[in-house]
């Protein structure tokens, strides 16, 4: 992960996720999406792979690739976004571990007329799932492209615990001397304990710092993550710039603030 340089020196502040072990494509605990059926059970089986195979003229030097999207779609009507860059050509397999909500809302919100977009953003019951939606968000009409679904699977997760993840950068370590399970989260604001929470972000316990708290945002540099075991994690990293100072307007200085004594005269 690269953090820019640049800013005043900081603190370091952070949320770091436990994403859970997946199976491999084509395990036997997965579950095929692509046969027609009753409602389904994913809520262990959230992240998807996808098998296709992508035919037609590349992009040009500097056009954006097109986008599929496969959406999962709950008993309750709401979704689940899933995409997929279609920036090669031939057959590959592409795991998807989660959906993209922040995607959806920047670049493929949908149209009011089909639903709010608030329905593949709000709580969502992979305990149901009736449909998997494939539609495409960005596509060129002057390079066609044709695009073949072979298989979709949901894949398994494993039950597992991220124990005493470490954050590294050049020439510090920062250890968080607990341990997170699937969708558990770290979260530290550069002071104080390191709070751990659980998916629904409930505080589940606070860890003081083992080591000195590093700094960062003057100079450019790289974080890795790593951890008692091999693990898959998504870590945000927040800076803070300069403090904004916005000039008063001519003519509109405020007016000296008034003595008033306990029974409010003046």
């Amino acid at each position: 992960m690269a953090i820019a340089g640049g800013l005043p020196e900081q603190p370091l502040r952070f949320r770091l996720r436990a994403l859970p072990p997946l199976a491999a494509p084509g395990d036997a605990g997965n579950v095929r999406l692509m046969r027609p059926g009753a409602a389904i059970d994913l809520l262990t089986h959230r992240a998807l792979v996808v098998k296709l195979k992508v035919e037609g003229p590349e992009p040009a030097k500097g056009e954006l690739p097109p986008v599929l999207n496969l959406q999962l779609e709950s008993s309750s009507r709401m979704y689940r976004d899933y995409y997929v860059d279609l920036d090669f050509r031939g057959e590959r397999e592409i795991v998807l571990p989660e959906s993209d909500d922040g995607r959806m809302l920047a670049e493929f919100r949908p149209a009011a007329a089909n639903y709010k977009f608030k329905h593949a953003g709000y709580c969502f019951d992979y305990g149901r799932i009736l449909a998997l939606n494939v539609r495409w968000m960005r596509c060129d009409e002057k390079r066609q492209v044709r695009c073949t679904l072979l298989a979709v699977e949901a894949l398994a997760e494993k039950p597992a615990v991220l124990k005493n993840p470490v954050i590294s950068g050049d020439g510090w370590r920062f250890r968080i001397p607990a341990g997170l399970r699937p969708d558990d989260y770290a979260e530290f604001d550069g002071r104080g304990e390191i709070g751990i929470f659980d998916a629904d972000g409930k505080r589940l316990a606070g860890v003081k710092p083992v080591n000195p708290v590093p700094s960062v945002g003057a100079a450019e540099s790289q974080l890795s993550v790593t951890a008692d075991e091999p693990a898959t994690v998504r870590m945000s990293v927040w800076l803070m710039g300069k403090p904004l100072l916005v000039p008063r307007a001519p003519g509109k200085e405020s007016p000296p603030a008034e003595d008033r004594s306990a029974d409010g005269r003046k």
